[in-house]
C-alpha cells in the first residue's frame, strides 16, 4: 500500500515547484539575447550555420555559444511559428 506514496509525493513536489517558479517569473520581461537569437544577429547566425561547432575547433574561429545549436534552433523555430 505504501509503494505508491513515494512516486505521488515526488510528482506533487515537482508540480508545486513548477507552479511556484511560474508564479515567480510570470511578470518578468524576457530580455537579453532573445531578439538576437530569434532573428539571428551576426554572431548567432554562425551558430545556426555550424551546428557541430567545427569551425571553432578546426579553424579556431570565435563566435558566441558554439555548443548551443539546439537551444538556439528550437528557440528560433518556436518563436517564428507558434505566435502566428
Amino acid at each position: 500500500m505504501r509503494r505508491w506514496l513515494l512516486p505521488v509525493l515526488l510528482v506533487l513536489l515537482v508540480l508545486a515547484d513548477t507552479i511556484y517558479t511560474f508564479a515567480q517569473h510570470f511578470h518578468v520581461p524576457m530580455d537579453g539575447d532573445m531578439a538576437n537569437i530569434i532573428w539571428p544577429g551576426q554572431y548567432y547566425q554562425q551558430v545556426l550555420d555550424d551546428p557541430l561547432g567545427l569551425a571553432a575547433l578546426l579553424r579556431k574561429e570565435v563566435y558566441a555559444a558554439p555548443n548551443r545549436f539546439f537551444a538556439h534552433w528550437f528557440m528560433t523555430g518556436y518563436f517564428k511559428t507558434v505566435p502566428l
